[in-house]
């Protein structure tokens, strides 16, 4: 691919990453005593059907006795003889703390603008570990 297609291939997939990152983010994830756990498996599930809807292999939850949460299993095949590249990254967060000492609610991303108003990200304190650590690798080639 070269570096044209690639930035359109970019252009087009950024939109629906935006909005993936941002539905994620919305949940409010806490994995700490005191927090109702439901949250923490909604975003498994969430991350789950995000994988399956982008074509990932194998996609489940995987529970372990004496493990609170699930992990969230997907893969894709690379090319024969290719060595394999796992991307780690976690869907649970710690507590907000006072909500009086946010400028934003914690749950709602925001997006920034950088240098010269041509870069825009998607941020919120406390995600960045999860999903923009190692979020997704999307095939962008035919």
């Amino acid at each position: 691919m070269r570096a044209d297609e690639l930035r359109v291939a970019i252009a087009e997939w950024h939109p629906r990453a935006v909005e993936e990152l941002s539905n994620l983010v919305r949940i409010p994830s806490i994995a700490f005593p005191g927090y109702d756990e439901k949250p923490v498996r909604e975003c498994a599930e969430a991350t789950a059907e995000t994988l399956e809807a982008a074509g990932y292999g194998g996609v489940r939850l995987i529970e372990l006795p004496d493990v609170d949460h699930p992990a969230v299993f997907g893969e894709v095949a690379g090319p024969a003889g290719a060595p394999t590249i796992l991307l780690y990254a976690h869907h649970d967060i710690q507590p907000e703390g006072p909500l009086e000492e946010w400028t934003s609610p914690p749950f709602e991303p925001e997006t920034i603008e950088f240098w010269q108003g041509r870069e825009h990200r998607l941020h919120d304190r406390f995600r960045f570990t999860r999903e923009g650590g190692a979020w997704r690798v999307e095939r962008l080639w035919p």
